[in-house]
Protein backbone atom coordinates (compact mmCIF):
# COMPACT_ATOMS: atom_id res chain seq x y z
CA UNK A 1 0.00 0.00 0.00
CA UNK A 2 1.11 3.22 -1.07
CA UNK A 3 2.35 5.56 1.77
CA UNK A 4 -0.04 8.91 2.28
CA UNK A 5 2.56 11.72 3.40
CA UNK A 6 0.77 14.27 5.62
CA UNK A 7 1.14 18.01 4.84
CA UNK A 8 3.20 19.72 7.53
CA UNK A 9 1.23 19.94 11.10
CA UNK A 10 0.32 24.07 11.26
CA UNK A 11 -0.53 24.56 15.25
CA UNK A 12 -2.51 27.81 16.28
CA UNK A 13 -1.59 29.57 18.87
CA UNK A 14 -4.60 31.66 20.46
CA UNK A 15 -4.48 33.10 24.16
CA UNK A 16 -7.05 34.84 25.59
CA UNK A 17 -7.89 36.28 29.23
CA UNK A 18 -11.57 37.11 28.82
CA UNK A 19 -14.54 35.07 27.09
CA UNK A 20 -16.75 36.69 24.58
CA UNK A 21 -18.39 36.34 21.25
CA UNK A 22 -15.65 37.72 19.52
CA UNK A 23 -13.35 34.33 21.41
CA UNK A 24 -15.43 31.88 19.69
CA UNK A 25 -15.99 33.69 16.26
CA UNK A 26 -11.89 33.72 16.04
CA UNK A 27 -12.21 29.91 16.87
CA UNK A 28 -14.67 29.45 14.44
CA UNK A 29 -12.55 31.33 11.45
CA UNK A 30 -9.75 29.34 12.47
CA UNK A 31 -11.41 25.75 12.48
CA UNK A 32 -13.02 26.57 8.76
CA UNK A 33 -9.79 26.58 7.17
CA UNK A 34 -9.75 25.03 4.37
CA UNK A 35 -6.56 23.32 5.01
CA UNK A 36 -6.62 19.68 6.63
CA UNK A 37 -3.58 19.37 8.88
CA UNK A 38 -4.42 21.67 11.77
CA UNK A 39 -4.16 21.71 15.70
CA UNK A 40 -5.79 24.68 17.50
CA UNK A 41 -4.44 25.38 20.35
CA UNK A 42 -5.61 27.75 23.62
CA UNK A 43 -4.71 28.97 26.59
CA UNK A 44 -6.79 30.63 29.34
CA UNK A 45 -4.74 33.24 31.10
CA UNK A 46 -6.52 33.32 34.65
CA UNK A 47 -10.08 33.05 32.67
CA UNK A 48 -12.88 31.83 34.21
CA UNK A 49 -14.37 29.49 31.86
CA UNK A 50 -17.40 27.46 32.28
CA UNK A 51 -18.51 23.95 31.48
CA UNK A 52 -20.93 25.54 28.78
CA UNK A 53 -18.09 27.51 27.34
CA UNK A 54 -15.71 24.26 26.52
CA UNK A 55 -18.94 22.70 25.47
CA UNK A 56 -18.93 25.12 22.72
CA UNK A 57 -15.00 25.29 22.17
CA UNK A 58 -15.86 21.78 21.67
CA UNK A 59 -18.93 21.57 19.82
CA UNK A 60 -17.33 24.32 17.00
CA UNK A 61 -13.93 21.99 16.17
CA UNK A 62 -15.89 18.48 16.70
CA UNK A 63 -18.04 20.75 13.52
CA UNK A 64 -15.18 20.84 11.57
CA UNK A 65 -13.65 17.63 12.56
CA UNK A 66 -10.52 19.76 14.20
CA UNK A 67 -8.42 18.36 16.61
CA UNK A 68 -7.62 20.84 19.80
CA UNK A 69 -6.24 20.98 23.21
CA UNK A 70 -6.39 23.63 25.72
CA UNK A 71 -4.51 24.88 29.00
CA UNK A 72 -5.64 26.72 31.80
CA UNK A 73 -4.35 29.24 34.64
CA UNK A 74 -6.32 30.38 37.78
CA UNK A 75 -4.00 33.29 37.83
CA UNK A 76 -3.27 35.96 34.89
CA UNK A 77 0.09 35.31 33.33
CA UNK A 78 0.29 37.18 30.44
CA UNK A 79 0.33 36.60 26.69
CA UNK A 80 4.07 36.02 26.22
CA UNK A 81 3.77 32.91 29.02
CA UNK A 82 0.77 31.70 27.82
CA UNK A 83 2.53 31.20 23.69
CA UNK A 84 6.06 29.71 25.33
CA UNK A 85 3.66 27.33 27.57
CA UNK A 86 1.54 26.40 24.31
CA UNK A 87 5.03 26.52 22.54
CA UNK A 88 6.04 24.45 24.75
CA UNK A 89 3.59 21.79 25.06
CA UNK A 90 2.83 21.29 21.58
CA UNK A 91 5.33 21.07 19.46
CA UNK A 92 4.72 22.13 15.42
CA UNK A 93 6.24 22.03 12.11
CA UNK A 94 4.76 25.61 11.81
CA UNK A 95 3.32 28.16 14.27
CA UNK A 96 0.05 30.95 13.37
CA UNK A 97 -0.58 33.34 15.45
CA UNK A 98 -4.34 33.97 16.01
CA UNK A 99 -5.80 37.25 18.30
CA UNK A 100 -9.21 37.01 20.02
CA UNK A 101 -11.73 38.96 17.53
CA UNK A 102 -9.37 38.41 14.28
CA UNK A 103 -10.98 36.30 11.63
CA UNK A 104 -9.33 34.87 8.84
CA UNK A 105 -10.40 34.17 4.98
CA UNK A 106 -10.75 30.26 4.68
CA UNK A 107 -7.94 29.91 2.64
CA UNK A 108 -5.04 31.72 4.57
CA UNK A 109 -3.13 28.80 6.15
CA UNK A 110 -3.18 26.58 2.81
CA UNK A 111 -1.67 29.98 0.48
CA UNK A 112 0.59 30.65 3.34
CA UNK A 113 1.92 27.18 3.48
CA UNK A 114 1.94 27.23 -0.33
CA UNK A 115 4.17 29.92 -0.29
CA UNK A 116 6.46 29.38 2.59
CA UNK A 117 7.22 26.10 1.31
CA UNK A 118 8.07 27.35 -2.64
CA UNK A 119 9.80 29.98 -0.89
CA UNK A 120 11.49 28.39 1.79
CA UNK A 121 10.53 31.16 4.05
CA UNK A 122 11.22 31.15 8.16
CA UNK A 123 8.09 33.56 8.22
CA UNK A 124 5.25 34.50 6.59
CA UNK A 125 2.69 37.04 7.13
CA UNK A 126 -0.46 38.66 4.70
CA UNK A 127 -2.02 41.90 4.53
CA UNK A 128 -4.40 42.68 6.77
CA UNK A 129 -8.15 44.19 6.51
CA UNK A 130 -9.25 46.38 9.37
CA UNK A 131 -12.71 46.07 10.69
CA UNK A 132 -14.60 48.42 13.40
CA UNK A 133 -18.20 47.61 14.20
CA UNK A 134 -18.61 45.60 10.78
CA UNK A 135 -17.73 47.70 8.53
CA UNK A 136 -13.81 47.98 6.65
CA UNK A 137 -11.98 50.67 7.52
CA UNK A 138 -9.28 50.16 5.37
CA UNK A 139 -6.36 47.71 4.32
CA UNK A 140 -2.66 47.34 5.95
CA UNK A 141 0.03 48.09 4.42
CA UNK A 142 1.28 46.31 1.18
CA UNK A 143 4.71 45.23 1.99
CA UNK A 144 7.44 44.09 -0.53
CA UNK A 145 7.66 40.73 -0.53
CA UNK A 146 11.54 40.38 -0.55
CA UNK A 147 13.26 39.41 2.21
CA UNK A 148 15.83 42.00 3.06
CA UNK A 149 13.09 44.86 2.36
CA UNK A 150 11.39 42.95 5.04
CA UNK A 151 14.54 42.94 7.61
CA UNK A 152 15.08 46.47 6.16
CA UNK A 153 11.91 47.67 7.34
CA UNK A 154 12.95 46.20 10.91
CA UNK A 155 15.73 48.01 11.11
CA UNK A 156 13.94 51.10 9.99
CA UNK A 157 11.51 51.12 12.65
CA UNK A 158 8.51 50.37 10.34
CA UNK A 159 5.62 48.37 10.70
CA UNK A 160 6.02 44.38 9.88
CA UNK A 161 3.32 41.98 10.26
CA UNK A 162 0.21 42.30 12.25
CA UNK A 163 0.25 39.62 15.25
CA UNK A 164 -2.74 37.37 13.33
CA UNK A 165 -0.98 37.64 10.20
CA UNK A 166 1.86 35.13 10.75
CA UNK A 167 3.30 31.50 10.02
CA UNK A 168 6.42 30.12 11.17
CA UNK A 169 8.30 27.70 11.15
CA UNK A 170 8.53 25.25 14.60
CA UNK A 171 12.27 26.09 14.72
CA UNK A 172 11.49 29.19 16.18
CA UNK A 173 10.17 30.00 19.73
CA UNK A 174 9.16 33.40 21.77
CA UNK A 175 11.37 34.73 24.02
CA UNK A 176 9.87 33.95 27.68
CA UNK A 177 11.47 37.29 28.82
CA UNK A 178 9.80 40.02 26.28
CA UNK A 179 6.85 39.74 27.78
CA UNK A 180 5.60 42.88 25.32
CA UNK A 181 6.30 42.99 21.83
CA UNK A 182 6.80 39.16 22.14
CA UNK A 183 6.41 38.76 18.00
CA UNK A 184 9.19 41.82 16.99
CA UNK A 185 11.62 39.79 19.39
CA UNK A 186 10.66 36.66 16.84
CA UNK A 187 11.29 38.75 14.16
CA UNK A 188 14.41 39.51 15.45
CA UNK A 189 15.26 36.49 16.38
CA UNK A 190 14.57 34.73 12.81
CA UNK A 191 16.52 37.28 11.54
CA UNK A 192 19.85 36.93 13.61
CA UNK A 193 19.81 33.26 13.06
CA UNK A 194 19.99 33.53 9.50
CA UNK A 195 15.42 33.04 8.75
CA UNK A 196 13.96 34.82 5.18
CA UNK A 197 10.79 36.52 5.54
CA UNK A 198 8.07 36.53 3.02
CA UNK A 199 4.59 38.25 2.46
CA UNK A 200 1.52 37.73 0.68
CA UNK A 201 -0.06 40.83 -0.77
CA UNK A 202 -3.68 39.85 -0.41
CA UNK A 203 -5.43 40.48 2.11
CA UNK A 204 -6.48 37.68 4.28
CA UNK A 205 -6.38 38.62 7.61
CA UNK A 206 -9.02 40.61 9.30
CA UNK A 207 -7.73 42.59 12.31
CA UNK A 208 -10.67 43.63 14.47
CA UNK A 209 -10.38 47.58 15.99
CA UNK A 210 -11.59 48.15 19.01
CA UNK A 211 -11.68 51.71 20.21
CA UNK A 212 -11.83 50.65 23.73
CA UNK A 213 -9.16 48.35 23.90
CA UNK A 214 -5.99 50.65 24.37
CA UNK A 215 -4.48 49.85 27.51
CA UNK A 216 -3.04 53.16 28.27
CA UNK A 217 -0.80 51.99 30.86
CA UNK A 218 0.64 49.14 28.66
CA UNK A 219 1.10 50.81 25.37
CA UNK A 220 4.73 53.03 26.55
CA UNK A 221 5.92 49.67 27.72
CA UNK A 222 4.42 47.80 24.43
CA UNK A 223 6.64 50.62 22.18
CA UNK A 224 9.73 50.28 24.69
CA UNK A 225 9.83 46.77 24.41
CA UNK A 226 9.42 46.89 20.47
CA UNK A 227 12.61 49.58 20.23
CA UNK A 228 14.51 47.03 22.74
CA UNK A 229 13.97 44.48 20.10
CA UNK A 230 14.48 46.36 17.00
CA UNK A 231 18.14 47.21 18.57
CA UNK A 232 19.24 43.60 18.76
CA UNK A 233 19.04 43.19 15.09
CA UNK A 234 22.19 41.99 14.15
CA UNK A 235 23.94 42.69 17.39
CA UNK A 236 25.43 39.81 19.70
CA UNK A 237 22.31 39.41 22.47
CA UNK A 238 25.01 38.43 25.07
CA UNK A 239 26.32 42.07 24.90
CA UNK A 240 22.68 43.74 25.60
CA UNK A 241 21.44 44.09 28.64
CA UNK A 242 17.66 42.91 29.61
CA UNK A 243 15.47 45.62 29.15
CA UNK A 244 14.41 47.55 32.91
CA UNK A 245 11.27 47.35 34.17
CA UNK A 246 8.64 50.23 33.34
CA UNK A 247 9.71 51.55 37.06
CA UNK A 248 13.58 51.55 35.96
CA UNK A 249 13.36 53.46 32.88
CA UNK A 250 15.83 56.40 32.51
CA UNK A 251 14.19 59.56 32.43
CA UNK A 252 13.93 60.53 28.26
CA UNK A 253 12.16 56.93 28.18
CA UNK A 254 9.88 57.84 31.19
CA UNK A 255 9.20 61.42 29.42
CA UNK A 256 8.42 59.55 25.85
CA UNK A 257 6.45 57.35 28.81
CA UNK A 258 4.50 60.42 29.87
CA UNK A 259 3.96 62.35 26.53
CA UNK A 260 2.54 58.95 24.72
CA UNK A 261 0.14 58.38 27.27
CA UNK A 262 -1.17 62.14 26.86
CA UNK A 263 -1.34 61.42 23.47
CA UNK A 264 -3.60 58.41 23.81
CA UNK A 265 -5.84 60.44 26.71
CA UNK A 266 -6.14 63.56 24.07
CA UNK A 267 -6.68 61.13 21.16
CA UNK A 268 -9.87 59.28 23.07
CA UNK A 269 -11.06 62.88 23.86
CA UNK A 270 -10.71 64.22 20.40
CA UNK A 271 -8.74 66.73 21.40
CA UNK A 272 -6.77 66.19 18.33
CA UNK A 273 -4.44 69.86 18.60
CA UNK A 274 -3.75 68.45 21.96
CA UNK A 275 -3.05 65.07 21.26
CA UNK A 276 -0.64 65.54 18.41
CA UNK A 277 1.49 68.47 20.07
CA UNK A 278 1.69 65.69 22.86
CA UNK A 279 2.84 62.70 19.93
CA UNK A 280 5.37 65.52 18.79
CA UNK A 281 7.14 65.98 21.68
CA UNK A 282 7.15 62.03 22.23
CA UNK A 283 8.95 61.83 18.91
CA UNK A 284 11.66 64.45 19.55
CA UNK A 285 12.07 62.32 22.51
CA UNK A 286 12.47 59.34 20.39
CA UNK A 287 13.57 59.94 16.88
CA UNK A 288 13.09 56.42 15.63
CA UNK A 289 9.50 56.87 16.52
CA UNK A 290 8.78 59.61 13.57
CA UNK A 291 9.59 56.18 10.64
CA UNK A 292 6.89 54.46 12.42
CA UNK A 293 4.57 57.15 12.22
CA UNK A 294 5.34 58.53 8.92
CA UNK A 295 4.98 54.55 7.76
CA UNK A 296 1.32 54.86 9.33
CA UNK A 297 0.78 58.15 7.37
CA UNK A 298 1.37 56.84 4.01
CA UNK A 299 -0.50 53.47 5.12
CA UNK A 300 -3.48 55.35 5.72
CA UNK A 301 -2.95 57.49 2.63
CA UNK A 302 -3.13 54.39 -0.03
CA UNK A 303 0.64 55.68 -0.96
CA UNK A 304 2.76 52.87 -2.31
CA UNK A 305 5.00 51.48 0.21
CA UNK A 306 8.59 50.08 -1.25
Amino acid sequence: MKEINMPPLVTILMCTHKLSENFFASIDSACSQDYTNLFLTVFFDGVNHTSQDLYRLSRICSNYNRRYDYISKDINVGLTAGLCTLQSRFPSDFYARLDVGDTWDPSKISKQIDFILSNRCSIVGTRSRYIQNGAQLGLGPNIHCNSNLIIDRIKSFRGVYDHSSILFSGMYKYNPSWYYSQDMMLYVDIANKGGTFGFITEALTNVLCNSEGITISNRPLQLYFEKEARMRLYNDALHCTQPKHYTELKKPVAMFSFFYRKFITAMQANLYIRAYICLLLACILDLRLLGYYFDRIKSRLSLPIQ
